[in-house]
């Protein structure tokens, strides 16, 4: 028995392990470090800042990308992404339905090119002006779509093109939403998330404060708000930047858990479901779309089945004092 991704069953279904034990002295914690249990972990995954990716780094990222544009991958899991869409936003369950998405993405990278992880884009780093950010340049993902039909025209992603949404090929799409035609308006910076963190006492809080600053700044920042971009739609993941943000999403809900050692046994919120009914979200709650995969099987990113874990983890800006 395994997870289903549509129809698909394209990895090994992740084995169970049970809770581990975590070191209360987190404030030290380094991704190399043994503070956690690996739990079988033969080799942990280490997912980069994209701006310290060299020249060969950042050229095998971007044609293993390409490569699964071409074969469709980023299609089915865009259409995949738009089948759970209600599930997985405005919801409890948001962040963590992603880490486990953006992972079976990785795996989808790892098939092209062994040991490949997806960078991560710190945007709130680049909050000021984030259209000048080197990330949406044309050695990187392409920057603004043109303004008739929004299409992306600089970049690798000029010369792509999707099924989605209609079965016909389509290029994509992006949209600035900003105050001056072309650029983006100024995000949540760095400090805003260390906030966020340091006063969310539980997961729910954490997920509305993040689901409602930097999640959205770049989601309606690079979609526009009337979604001609795809960033701000079910089809998100047409994107590539989409598992960028999440990654860096990732990387913030992980530091959250690791700021405090009980955070890593917090599930707080009530998901609602297609009926309409609201239920409590639990350890055990199975992710929408994945069978037999449950919330406690990812809790913990540095163990099986993830096996993964971040170059920096910004616990050291929890201690500021700003």
């Amino acid at each position: 028995m395994g997870d289903s991704l549509s129809h698909d069953n394209l990895f090994s279904p992740p084995s169970l392990h049970n809770q581990r034990n975590f070191d209360s002295n987190l404030v030290n914690f380094s991704p190399t470090s043994r503070l956690i249990n690996l739990n079988d972990c033969l080799n942990v995954r280490v997912r980069r800042n994209i701006l310290t990716l060299n020249e060969s780094q950042l050229a095998d990222y971007i044609n293993s990308v390409k490569r699964l544009y071409l074969d469709g991958t980023i299609d089915r899991l865009a259409f995949f992404h738009r089948i759970h869409y209600h599930s997985s936003h405005n919801q409890p369950l948001i962040f963590w339905w992603h880490r486990y998405f953006i992972w079976k993405f990785e795996n989808e990278l790892q098939r092209i090119k062994p040991g490949l992880t997806i960078p991560y884009w710190d945007a709130s780093e680049e909050y000021k002006e984030p259209h000048k950010s080197i990330v949406l340049s044309d050695k990187y993902f392409g920057g603004n779509g043109e303004e008739q039909f929004h299409c992306v025209v600089n970049g690798f992603l000029k010369s792509l093109v999707t099924r989605l949404p209609d079965g016909k090929a389509n290029c994509i799409k992006r949209a600035y939403y900003g105050s001056v035609a072309g650029t983006l308006d100024p995000w949540n910076d760095t400090q805003k998330i260390v906030d966020i963190i340091k006063s969310s006492k539980d997961s729910e809080k954490f997920r509305v404060a993040m689901e409602d600053s930097i999640h959205l700044d770049v989601h309606q920042g690079l979609g526009g708000l009337d979604a001609n971009g795809y960033m701000n739609s079910p089809i998100s993941p047409l994107d590539p930047i989409f598992y960028l943000h999440h990654a860096n999403l990732d990387r913030w809900l992980y530091t959250w858990q690791l700021s405090s050692f009980q955070r890593f046994e917090m599930i707080n919120g009530n998901q609602r479901l297609l009926n309409g009914t609201l239920i409590k979200l639990t350890k055990d709650y199975e992710l929408d779309g994945y069978q037999n995969v449950t919330l406690d099987q990812i809790l913990r990113i540095q163990e099986k089945p993830l096996c993964y874990t971040y170059d920096y983890l910004p616990l050291d800006k929890l201690s500021s004092t700003k």
